[in-house]
């Protein structure tokens, strides 16, 4: 277990392209798999690997994450002694830059404690369910290392790996980074997740911030590869990063496959998450469901097919839902037809309407809207 490791968890920098998701809530505040939130991913590999120290960078509209994040028990984090610490950048502060290697430099004195000795960065966004464990070993292993990171070999043509950082590797060693055109057959995707010990921390975290051309930490890692001597962690597991609203969609769709979703969530290293007090989901003799998931609390008298339902959401007799995502507290009404939507939060689809996008660009129904 790494009982010695600082986690810091960042979340600067989403994609505009999500900002239909995320204009009311962080990234890592966005729904998934019917019951979960992207942070809960994160959070529980940490933990799952005895990482019990953990600083959490957030930047507005971060409400969303203060109600979350109230009763970190989930995740056995609500404790004295480390547990989740959480660091907030308001954006119109006086000398905002804009920058996360600035938000964690001027915080380097509360996060670096005399017991820490190792540091595990992570993007938010990536959903997986990795043994940060088997990381430490290969950087136990090697004297010479001065970080590991994760990464993803996966077929160039795949999902979510169009345009995606890759990693160019000789041996173990990564050497540079590139993006990915697909010329190649398979690449090696950057996950985001990289150990290394609590001086080269700092160092990165110091030079980068007197670099004044990074405003990110990952930008900064990249540009440093060549002064480091870094290797990989090649992960074999199911792995979805979401880096734009087709992949956010298409990891929805990819859980509810039965070989990913075992991995995921029914594995000896279990996915957590804030548990809610209510009543199971009714499902009514008119109801027809296939190979959807369901959060608690929900009313379903209608058809739902490849979906993936949040909690309390009412679908009326005679609707029909097909390759959705639809957001906590939404009412769908009797005969409307819905395929390829993400619906968010607290909405209501009217009698009869029809709303339809495709897997690649899914039709979005933006928060508390009356269609």
């Amino acid at each position: 277990m790494l009982k010695n490791v600082l986690g810091v968890v960042l979340t600067a920098n989403e994609n505009p392209d999500l900002y239909s998701l995320t204009a009311h809530r962080p990234l890592a505040m966005v729904p998934i798999g019917g019951r979960y939130r992207v942070t809960d991913f994160i959070l529980s590999n940490l933990v799952n690997a005895g990482i019990s120290n953990v600083s959490f960078f957030a930047y507005q509209p971060y409400q969303s994450l203060l109600n979350f994040f109230s009763n970190s028990r989930s995740w056995d984090l609500d404790r004295k002694n480390g547990g989740l610490k959480m660091y907030f950048q308001n954006t119109m502060e006086q000398g905002y830059t804009g920058s996360e290697l600035m938000h964690i430099y001027r915080n380097l004195d509360r996060l670096i404690t005399p017991t820490v000795e190792y540091v595990l960065v992570s993007r938010v966004g990536v959903i997986c369910n990795i043994d940060f464990e088997e990381m430490a070993d290969l950087l136990e292993a090697d004297s010479k290392a001065d970080v590991v990171c994760a990464y993803a070999r996966r077929p160039s043509n795949y999902h979510y790996c169009t345009d995606q950082v890759i990693f160019k590797r000789t041996g173990k060693r990564i050497t540079s980074t590139g993006v990915n055109t697909e010329r190649s057959r398979i690449v090696n995707l950057d996950m985001g997740m990289y150990l290394m010990s609590v001086d080269v921390f700092k160092r990165l975290i110091i030079e980068g911030v007197e670099d004044l051309e990074c405003n990110t930490f990952q930008q900064f890692f990249y540009r440093s590869l060549r002064n480091l001597n870094v290797i990989g962690y090649e992960y074999n597991g199911f792995v979805s990063p979401i880096t734009n609203l087709s992949n956010y969609f298409k990891a929805n769709m990819a859980i509810l496959d039965p070989i990913a979703s075992e991995e995921l969530f029914y594995g000896p290293r279990k996915i957590y998450t804030v548990s809610r007090d209510e009543a199971p989901t009714y499902y009514s003799e008119r109801s027809r469901v296939e190979n959807s998931f369901f959060g608690t609390g929900c009313s379903i008298e209608g058809h739902i097919k490849n979906s993936v339902i949040s909690r309390r959401v009412t679908i009326e007799p005679g609707a029909i839902v097909e390759n959705c995502v639809i957001f906590s507290d939404t009412t769908i009404r009797s005969g409307a037809r819905l395929k390829n939507v993400i619906v968010d939060t607290n909405c209501e689809i009217s009698e009869n309407n029809e709303l339809a996008g495709n897997p690649e660009t899914p039709l979005i129904i933006p928060k508390r809207t009356r269609i």
